[in-house]
């Protein structure tokens, strides 16, 4: 997954700021943070970034923060710590016009020319047109679903109707001759985990933190409550190689429909919720028999579907997910214990 800054969202006007806005500023930067230090995604920026906020006087940003601190009497919040995690996300966040296939783009907008007064409005929405429009055009050069560019900004949708003269990007490519559509942005990595479909993340993974991304995604929409980075990095929960391989091979991962299923019945059986979907897996098919155990693991299963069920192991609240198989299967994988 790829995330691409409009640099607005790292500013912060300090003559217009409630405490609340303070506050909600600074949560998204610690997730910015948070998120980042998961190595997981990519982050990317336009390369005018650092001129653009030193133009408006908008980095640093710890004499503003201060000034609002002392304005709504906070002593909770640093703004010198605040000011280097700015400062840490803008240096590890890279430049979209070495990343993507199309790097810049000529065009006009006549709405956006007769809308924006501001100076600073104009610098920022202008810059923030032109990323939009190359994600579009690179997605479109790479065939690729819009999905899996994230766009974090101010603005919930950004509306683009524009016509373009010049395109700077593969020489194969033949950009179309006008852009007309609406792009859903972010405010913030909170507004993405709560908001966007977990199914598009775990069908384009390439990793186990993928995966693990998409479930604590999905977790944290089915209850609020869920806290998003203990599922990410939770020992409690563990994914098997088993289980990733065994899933892709039954096109759970290229198929959104199934995908949606598996991640519905993950979500229930960490939340323990619908546990009548589950039932024990037997050491035989003896109506006496036993459910089968090892090393003090108790072995489970949980219906996805009539089709297909999801085998895993518990001890406590430990969980292991082994493996997805068809109906009639009941064999179950072990695992390499840490």
């Amino acid at each position: 997954m790829n995330f691409y800054f409009d640099p607005s969202v790292l500013t912060l006007d300090k003559e217009n700021t409630t405490k609340d806005q303070l506050e909600e500023f600074i949560y998204s930067l610690i997730d910015y943070k948070k998120i980042m230090d998961l190595s997981w995604g990519a982050f990317y920026k336009p390369e005018s970034t650092f001129e653009l906020l030193f133009e408006h006087n908008l980095y640093p940003l710890v004499d503003n923060i201060k000034y609002l601190t002392k304005a709504y009497n906070i002593d909770y919040i640093q703004p010198e710590e605040i000011d280097k995690i700015i400062s840490s996300i803008l240096n590890k966040t890279l430049s979209y016009e070495d990343h993507l296939n199309v790097k810049d783009v000529l065009y006009d907008d006549t709405r956006f020319e007769e809308n924006k007064t501001s100076a600073e409005g104009l610098n920022f929405t202008t810059v923030l047109q032109k990323m939009a429009l190359c994600i579009i055009l690179s997605a479109e050069a790479n065939n690729k679903e819009l999905c899996n560019y994230i766009i974090l900004s101010k603005l919930s949708v950004i509306d683009l109707d524009v016509t373009i003269s010049l395109c700077d990007g593969e020489e194969d490519y033949e950009p179309p001759s006008s852009v007309k559509t609406e792009i859903v942005s972010y405010p913030n990595f909170h507004a993405f985990i709560t908001t966007f479909d977990a199914v598009n993340i775990w069908t384009n993974s390439i990793s186990e933190m993928c995966f693990r991304i998409a479930l604590a995604i999905q977790l944290k929409q089915t209850d609020v409550r869920t806290d998003f980075y203990e599922y990410t990095r939770s020992t409690d929960i563990l994914v098997m190689k088993t289980f990733l391989s065994s899933q892709k091979s039954l096109n759970f991962q290229n198929d959104k429909s199934k995908a949606r299923m598996l991640l519905r019945s993950l979500t229930e059986e960490i939340l323990k919720t619908n546990l009548s979907a589950t039932h024990e897996i037997r050491e035989s098919k003896g109506g006496e028999s036993k459910q089968l155990k090892w090393k003090e693991y108790c072995a489970w299963r949980r219906d996805i579907d009539h089709e297909f069920h999801l085998h895993y192991w518990t001890k406590g609240k430990k969980m292991v997910f082994t493996d997805v198989v068809h109906h009639n299967n009941y064999n179950i994988s072990k695992f390499k214990e840490n």
